[in-house]
C-alpha cells in the first residue's frame, strides 16, 4: 500500500480520502486490509486495497512486478473513453479485457 500510495501521489491523483487506512482487527472479515480512495479523471471514487496474507482471493496474493494488479469488481460510467483508457491503462498499467 505504501508504494502504491506514493506512486499515486507522485502522479498527482486527487484524494477522495485522507490517506490509506488499515481496517481494525475487531472486524474479523476485513481486519488488516488497507484501503485508499482516490478519484479517476471523471471524479469517480476508486478504491485500492492491500490484502494481508490471510485475506482476499488467491489471485491478489501472487507475486507480481506490477504496482496495480487489476480490478476485482467495478461499475463506472465515464464521460470520456479515451481519457479513461489513458488513466486506467496508461497511468495505472491495467489492460482492456472486455
Amino acid at each position: 500500500m505504501d508504494k502504491a500510495y506514493a506512486w499515486l501521489r507522485k502522479n498527482k491523483v486527487e484524494h477522495a480520502s485522507s490517506g490509506p487506512q488499515t481496517l481494525p482487527a475487531w472486524n474479523k472479515n476485513a481486519g488488516g486490509i488497507s484501503a485508499f480512495y482516490f478519484k479517476d479523471p471523471d471524479g469517480h471514487p476508486v478504491e485500492i486495497l492491500h490484502f494481508p496474507p490471510d485475506k482476499g482471493a488467491e489471485k491478489w496474493q501472487r507475486p507480481s512486478d506490477k504496482q496495480f494488479l487489476g480490478i476485482d469488481h467495478t461499475a463506472i460510467v465515464v464521460s470520456d473513453t479515451d481519457m479513461s483508457i489513458r488513466f486506467y491503462r496508461d497511468l495505472l498499467g491495467m489492460q482492456v479485457a472486455g
